[in-house]
């Protein structure tokens, strides 16, 4: 079992920026991104009330940005949701070995 700490020195990074980090990473034979496509405007609203989450965003954005990306996130919601299904229910066939109910003839 690796040390505290020791995956994370093991990691490599293969894509990410300095405001958001490490979005893609690679430890051995496995894969990982960090995003969230499951964002709606009800959640990243919410996220917009934490005080520290909205200081962060305007420090990025300038000051009153939380509308900006709202609206970007109403006007891609739907497709957004239905690419996140689709990544879902193909990590679950692909990987897990599993095929979705709503994908069975």
């Amino acid at each position: 079992m690796a040390a505290p700490g020791e995956a994370a020195d093991r990691r490599c990074r293969l894509r990410g920026n300095a405001v958001l980090g490490r979005v893609a990473f690679a430890v051995g034979r496995a894969y990982g991104v960090q995003f969230h496509i499951e964002v709606g405007t009800g959640l990243a609203a919410e996220w917009g009330d934490v005080p520290a989450y909205a200081q962060s965003l305007e420090g990025l954005m300038g000051e009153g940005a939380l509308p900006r990306p709202l609206a970007r996130i109403a006007a891609a919601e739907d497709e957004m949701t239905g690419l996140a299904r689709l990544l879902f229910a193909a990590w679950l066939e692909r990987i897990v070995g599993a095929v979705p109910q709503a994908m069975r003839n």
